[in-house]
């Protein structure tokens, strides 16, 4: 007999989540780190650009991690102001070009799975659409502490938490089944995938009026076409063996996944809001320490259409 559904923020979700108390081991900073995360993926806004949390009462992964905050906030007997105070740093941050840019979006549309959005500063996106010229930027450039936190992350690699108690086993050689307990483990433990440097172009998959104001951006292209857009790059001169495109998977750090993508294609939970889709370069030529990488495709105009604000 199949098992009905859980619904988040019932009383059975919290007895559920009480069994398995993840966030147990986590201080109360990171705490307030998660739920800002998690917050800022069910943020929306009104036409007048007025950010409100709407995106509580709907049923989805994210909204069921909220839950578990809840929960978590309530086993520690931290109060409902500890969450209303969080939530307030979320939505009294000045948004103050969200109203523009959705004027400014009002009459375009986004074709799913076919048209994807990049942002930037005017004068990189008039160049984008007028001369065709892309920056395939170095991934270890985004690790970079003066970046602003939307856009600042350690793109080599991905680190998976597992709570204290987790056990590991190692099989003692290879392929022969025989595993065995490693004794000893005590506390968090952390485990990371890490890759080599490559080339990346990064867009997004959505339109979302609050990415001028992470970003620091004026102006977006709206790239109708992302296949035309790879098939002139193709017959482009790049300093790499190997092109590949996709969107992002956005994965919960305290919750290890048995068929993980490739870290080029790996992102916290944290910036999930951001539908990030990006065509990467791997095996470069030369090998790292790479620099940036600039192409001219030509005027782009017949599949391109800059946007400003």
């Amino acid at each position: 007999m199949a098992t009905a559904a859980v619904a988040p923020y019932s009383d059975a979700w919290r007895e559920h989540y009480a069994k398995s108390r993840y966030l147990e081991f986590l201080s109360a900073d990171d705490l307030q780190t998660r739920y800002i995360d998690l917050l800022d993926n069910v943020l929306a806004f009104a036409s007048d650009g007025r950010p409100h949390l709407g995106g509580l009462s709907a049923d989805t992964g994210w909204t069921r991690r909220v839950a578990d905050v809840w929960v978590e906030v309530d086993l520690r007997n931290l109060g409902r102001g500890w969450l209303k105070a969080v939530e307030l740093r979320v939505l009294d941050r000045p948004y103050a070009n969200v109203k523009r840019a959705i004027e400014a979006w009002r009459d375009h549309h986004l074709a799913p799975d076919r048209a994807i959005i990049k942002y930037g500063l005017r004068k990189h996106m008039t160049d984008l659409v007028e001369r065709g010229r892309l920056r395939l930027t170095p991934a270890s450039n985004y690790d970079d502490p003066s970046l602003n936190p939307a856009i600042r992350d350690a793109e080599l690699e991905f680190s998976i938490h597992f709570p204290p108690g987790t056990r590991l086993k190692i099989e003692m050689e290879p392929g022969s089944k025989a595993f065995h307990d490693i004794p000893g483990i005590e506390g968090l433990i952390t485990h990371t995938n890490r890759c080599e440097n490559y080339y990346v172009f990064c867009a997004s998959a959505s339109f979302d009026p609050r990415a001028f104001d992470d970003f620091g951006y004026d102006a977006c292209v709206l790239i109708h076409d992302w296949q035309r857009l790879i098939e002139l790059i193709n017959v482009q001169q790049v300093p790499a063996r190997t092109v590949s495109a996709g969107a992002i998977v956005y994965l919960d750090p305290y919750m290890p996944h048995r068929a993980a993508p490739l870290v080029q294609l790996m992102k916290h939970l944290r910036y999930e809001y951001q539908r990030e889709w990006r065509i990467f370069w791997t095996d470069p030529l030369p090998p790292p320490p790479l620099q940036a990488y600039f192409v001219e495709l030509g005027n782009l105009r017949s599949f391109c259409e800059l946007i400003m604000l």
